[in-house]
């Protein structure tokens, strides 16, 4: 089969893209691969009153090659690019309320670096459920498909953070992090996070 050069060269381009976007983000890292891969838990009390608390189970993390790619489509073609990835990694852990009668959630990118000061600094991210009558009314809210959790965990085991429901996001050109641009729902904190 006879493929022209003006159709290898946004692929190859991409894969360079790619490529670099590893290169560049895997010090930021905590050496995903090597890491114990033993399940971890997260707890958390929801919003400041803590009536509602939180259970977030991380099984393995996301890979620097994963997050890249997640990067790259991002750069390269807008989030709704970015969610087609993230909808096919593979899961990572799942979080739900804790209480038993809610299901839990899939995770598929699960990934943790350092702060300056210190702390694990804990980002996850899962596309976010929409409803059959959100998806017939092809409303704004679609455009907030994705769900991001973000945890800051000091050595001690403990920390807080913040979840939001339905976001839109970008990268930090300083911190090389996902950070939300715009959401349909106000972030809702996480304090007393903990984990076991």
């Amino acid at each position: 089969m006879v493929t022209s050069s003006k159709t290898l060269r946004p692929a190859a381009s991409l894969a360079l893209a790619t490529a670099l976007l590893i290169v560049a983000f895997a010090p930021l890292g905590i050496a995903q691969d090597e890491k114990d891969k033993k399940e971890e838990k997260f707890y958390a009390n929801i919003g400041g009153g803590g009536a509602r608390a939180i259970e977030l189970s991380i099984s393995r993390w996301s890979t620097p090659s994963q997050r890249a790619r997640l990067i790259g489509a991002l750069h390269a073609d807008g989030q709704a690019a970015m969610m087609k990835i993230l909808e096919q990694q593979p899961e990572t852990g799942w979080i739900r309320i804790q209480g038993g009668r809610y299901p839990r959630t899939t995770l598929r990118y699960a990934f943790e670096s350092k702060t300056k000061d210190g702390k694990r600094h804990i980002v996850v991210l899962t596309p976010r459920p929409i409803s059959l009558g959100e998806a017939r009314r092809n409303n704004q809210s679609l455009d907030y498909d994705l769900s991001m959790i973000e945890l800051f965990v000091s050595e001690g085991g403990k920390g807080n953070g913040a979840i939001v429901a339905g976001a839109q996001v970008e990268i930090d050109d300083e911190t090389k992090r996902f950070k939300i641009t715009a959401y349909q729902t106000t972030p809702t904190k996480l304090v007393n996070v903990y984990t076991k």
